[in-house]
């Protein structure tokens, strides 16, 4: 049994569920440096594996050094590489003899001059010095692999045992469509609500949930055909998943979207893009079409969509094939187990 830190800048159930599935085999503690932020506001079960730091700066980076202390852990698991206190936890960790690894998603901009000469400089130190980089997704592993050679592909997980034994409640002929993320410009929103008026085809139903800045002018696209419903918690959540038989992700960027794992386990057909993590990493095996990210390029998929025979069938087919891949929990704990140990 090994003892591990993870450090990371908010709590997330996704984060949680994977702690718990991790301490089964050894001693863990989660140091979350904020509680909530903007358009994220889960309810948090308590749990003895798991702190959220409180206080200023000072007092943060202050815990950060007394749990590490403490804890005198063998990894240190670094989430992300910009957030305050990772340099702080890295140094710390690294004196007490951890091996320090980070796991990161690929940036939303790369920076050019000056300021892009100077962040590859700090990252050549910062992840170079690393025993490994645990890329979210083939896009992260490709960029982070010229700052460190043992660069491996590891994505998201979470708990999708909920999502697995979910049965389709649409019994109608309607195709339902479900949108859910936060209602902001960087998910693309506004875009997937005009191109699924443009298509004008009352076979189709689209639902939105989430929160955000944009949910106001959202509201104006109210109609019987959509849907716009505001933040869930995930037990809420999960029973829109089992309302709808298609999942879409327009977005502009996603560093990898947990969502999509959650889509194909409820066993839903998927349209995303080539700006979406997880999208990029399962193209190749799920049922799913490319939608895009304009407005043209949207409507034109959901123009594919209605085309398409068999949309539950195809869904249990994507609900198996994430089953059986590292996105899975289970799987995903046996993986990270053999990457520390060699």
């Amino acid at each position: 049994m090994s003892k591990i830190v993870f450090l990371s800048n908010i709590y997330t159930p996704y984060q949680h569920d994977w702690l718990r599935e991790l301490s089964k085999n050894h001693n863990v503690l989660g140091i979350f440096v904020k509680e909530k932020e903007k358009n994220r506001n889960w309810n948090i079960e308590k749990d003895s594996i798991f702190k959220i730091l409180s206080g200023n700066l000072i007092k943060k980076y202050l815990s950060i050094i007394k749990e590490i202390h403490n804890m005198r852990p063998e990894h240190l698991i670094i989430g992300g590489y910009a957030e305050r206190g990772t340099n702080l936890a890295h140094l710390i960790g690294a004196l007490y003899g951890a091996k320090i690894y980070y796991w990161a998603e690929r940036p939303i901009r790369h920076r050019k001059g000056i300021l892009g000469y100077l962040k590859k400089t700090i990252l050549t130190i910062k992840l170079g010095s690393a025993n490994k980089v645990f890329a979210i997704g083939e896009l992260a592993r490709e960029y982070y692999s010229q700052f460190n050679k043992n660069t491996i592909n590891y994505p998201y997980t979470c708990d999708l045992n909920d999502f697995y034994n979910l049965k389709s409640n649409n019994e109608n002929k309607k195709v339902n469509i479900l949108f859910s993320g936060q209602y902001i410009e960087r998910k693309n929103v506004l875009n997937l609500l005009n191109a699924f008026l443009n298509v004008n085809d009352s076979s189709l139903r689209l639902t939105l949930i989430g929160g955000g800045d944009l949910i106001d002018e959202m509201r104006n696209y109210s109609s019987d055909s959509i849907s716009i419903k505001g933040f869930m918690q995930r037990e809420c959540m999960i029973k829109e998943f089992q309302n709808n038989d298609v999942f879409i992700l327009p977005s502009k960027h996603d560093g990898w979207a947990l969502v999509i794992n959650e889509a194909l386990a409820a066993g839903m057909f998927v349209l995303s893009n080539q700006n979406v993590g997880a999208f990029v990493d399962f193209q190749a095996e799920i049922n799913c079409i490319d939608c895009g990210d304009t407005i043209e390029q949207v409507e034109s998929s959901f123009k594919k969509l209605v085309h398409i025979n068999n949309i539950k069938q195809k869904g249990e087919e994507n609900r198996n094939f994430i089953k059986n891949s590292i996105a899975d929990l289970e799987n995903s704990i046996k993986f990270i187990n053999l990457q520390l140990t060699n």
